[in-house]
């Protein structure tokens, strides 16, 4: 459901090991032998993540569960390096409270330069467009804003 612009990676690791391996709660069901690959994979995955420097993240008009949100939410704060971030909620089904966590995932990202930030649509009120200058405010080494 998310769309990278990064995916190198992502085409060679996940032709080696099946999806529903990596399907949340499956780990319990595979032996040994399978969960050490995937807990492999994963830090193989974790390790290339963290020095991704610019990703694009689309999921406009799509309807997210608030679980989906908040993963959203942590794995951006993983990516400190991160410095060109494109996301893409606007008329989703996030909400004002899935909002508000995403812009503090963005807020925690101190090495971006550049930003575009589409939220249109997702029922921001008076509290989370101030939360929101707040947290722009901090990204010091922001060059290029785009906001909606």
């Amino acid at each position: 459901p998310l769309s990278f612009s990064y995916c190198a990676f992502m085409t060679e690791w996940h032709r080696q090991l099946p999806a529903d391996v990596l399907a949340p709660g499956a780990l319990p069901f595979y032996d040994a032998v399978t969960a050490f690959r995937v807990a492999a994979v994963d830090r193989q995955l974790r390790n290339s993540l963290s020095q991704l420097l610019g990703i694009a993240i689309s999921l406009r008009r799509r309807k997210l569960q608030p679980g989906t949100t908040l993963a959203l939410t942590q794995s951006l704060g993983v990516l400190q390096l991160l410095k060109r971030l494109e996301l893409d909620v606007g008329f989703s089904s996030i909400g004002e409270e899935g909002a508000q966590k995403l812009v503090h995932a963005v807020g925690s990202l101190k090495c971006l330069n550049s930003l575009e930030l589409l939220l249109g649509g997702v029922g921001l009120g008076t509290t989370s467009c101030r939360k929101l200058s707040q947290e722009l405010c901090a990204l010091r080494g922001l060059r290029r804003l785009k906001l909606d």
